[in-house]
């Protein structure tokens, strides 16, 4: 994939030039924080987020409104797109969601066996509350972790 190749070119030029390294440390204040890598994988996470965007509009357009047929037509080629990039995206690594969760506190995550199939972003819906969710479906489990900021 893409990402990947740009990962790849990211760790040739660190080899070749340390002072590159130190470039994105120096970066990372300039984007909350932030790798590099989490950084590359923005767009993608913003592609799989517009499903669930015009999911929610839908719920909230009545029946009857004459926009609801476009958005329901939007909505299906958001699926689509979504559906291609997710395909696309399944062999990113779980050391990658791992350091997108907040890096060593999940490192436990990782293990020989342990593989990612599936990631998502959707809604999860309690009896209480309804909140937006990363979810990712691992080789022998389901992890759902809250949003904390608001979807964009």
């Amino acid at each position: 994939s893409n990402y990947e190749a740009a990962l790849a070119t990211q760790r040739a030029i660190i080899k070749r030039d340390r002072g590159f390294a130190k470039f994105l440390e120096t970066q990372k204040a300039h984007v909350n924080n932030a790798t590099f890598e989490s950084c590359l994988i923005k767009p993608v996470q913003r592609i799989m987020r517009y499903p669930l965007f015009f999911s929610e509009l839908i719920r909230l357009v009545p029946d009857d409104h004459e926009a609801r047929n476009n958005l329901v037509k939007a909505n299906e080629l958001v699926q689509s797109v979504s559906s291609w990039v997710n395909a696309s995206c399944l062999d990113r690594s779980l050391y990658d969601v791992v350091s997108d969760l907040g890096g060593h506190s999940f490192m436990q995550l990782i293990e020989p066996h342990r593989k990612l199939k599936l990631t998502m972003v959707c809604y999860v819906s309690t009896e209480s509350r309804q909140f937006p969710a990363h979810i990712y479906v691992l080789s022998d489990f389901l992890l759902i972790c809250e949003q904390q900021q608001p979807l964009q």
